[in-house]
């Protein structure tokens, strides 16, 4: 029989690394993709969505199905229980209908990309008293806020912390060096949509940048980028008239008022849009292929140093640090590549 590959993750990882392995390894593979939804959500669009008043529901959704027919791609909607990487078996329950058994996968290949759960649940007050950007629902959550209940008054928007797991510890990077840290998953949202909201702020009347603060756990807001290239987004940002937080280290509350920091700072806001931890899924975590938080370990071509046929792309990966999907879009390459080597 032909070897099966079986993708874990349907999104922007898993599908890119199933249509990869595809192109480089033809006919030779079976391919399985499960996934708890029938659709792909380009969530990097909701916002703009959003500031112009539309539904993201409407023109952000993919259908994964029939995307991946065209590559004969085999397709199931469920939600993952359990990974065995001993016995080559991923458990799951199908999700349609309420009520399904228990079914079982083997594998010759697995390709971990399910992305993280996003800990909004971890912040006290959101649900009462915060905003995201992340899916339809909180898109569309703050859509109906902005048309319908904003006063106009002061917007914080921020990071809560990120914790990064251990499974980077043995990686070095080209020229010896160790890999580096973060203290946000990922900035690039808060950054973008601290500008779109300054936009649509003076669109309305409503005011401008001054009514905007932006704030970070980490001494420098988007620290991937580096001190040169954020220092003078933050001298432009500052010149416009944003406000800046660093070194919040977290966010401890949301609240009708305002938000939180761990580092005793309060910032004062009627809208707050967040950006939650970024964690693993429960199944991940504890597993002989996963670090401390529950992040897959591989080397740097995407494999897991115990178990060669297992691999990760995307922000399941531990060494996918920031969480941007650029990254995830290169990792699913050297994964298909590493494969089709197999």
């Amino acid at each position: 029989m032909k070897p099966h590959v079986v993708v874990l993750g349907g999104n922007f990882a898993g599908l890119g690394s199933a249509q990869k392995v595809r192109e480089l390894c033809g006919e030779s593979v079976r391919i399985t993709v499960i996934d708890r939804k029938n659709f792909l959500l380009f969530v990097p669009n909701v916002p703009a969505e959003v500031f112009e008043g539309r539904d993201p529901s409407k023109t952000l959704a993919m259908d994964i199905p029939s995307t991946l027919d065209e590559d004969d791609i085999g397709f199931i909607q469920a939600e993952i229980k359990a990974i065995d990487p001993d016995a080559k078996r991923v458990d799951f329950v199908p999700n349609e209908r309420p009520g399904a058994a228990p079914e079982s996968l083997s594998y010759d290949y697995l390709v971990v990309a399910v992305g993280n759960r996003l800990a909004y649940d971890k912040i006290e007050g959101f649900a009462e008293h915060g905003h995201t950007v992340s899916d339809f629902y909180y898109g569309n959550k703050l859509r109906h806020f902005l048309a319908h209940e904003y006063k106009g008054g002061p917007v914080a928007i921020g990071s809560a912390r990120f914790h990064q797991g251990d499974g980077t510890k043995d990686v070095k990077l080209y020229g010896g060096h160790a890999f580096p840290s973060a203290e946000a998953a990922c900035e690039g949202p808060p950054v973008e949509t601290m500008l779109s909201m300054a936009t649509w702020l003076g669109q309305h009347g409503k005011g401008g940048p001054d009514k905007i603060t932006v704030f970070t756990p980490a001494a420098l807001i988007a620290e991937d980028a580096g001190e040169e290239v954020v220092g003078k987004l933050l001298g432009i940002a500052g010149g416009m008239g944003f406000n800046y937080v660093n070194e919040a280290k977290d966010v401890t509350r949301i609240t009708k008022d305002g938000v939180e920091l761990a580092s005793g700072k309060n910032i004062e806001a009627e809208l707050k849009i967040v950006f939650p931890d970024w964690v693993p899924h429960d199944f991940m975590k504890g597993l002989p292929i996963s670090d401390n938080e529950g992040f897959v370990v591989t080397d740097v071509t995407m494999r897991n140093p115990k178990y060669p046929n297992v691999f990760a792309a995307g922000d399941a990966a531990a060494i996918t640090v920031p969480k941007l999907g650029g990254i995830g879009h290169a990792q699913c390459e050297i994964v298909a590549k590493q494969i089709a080597k197999d």
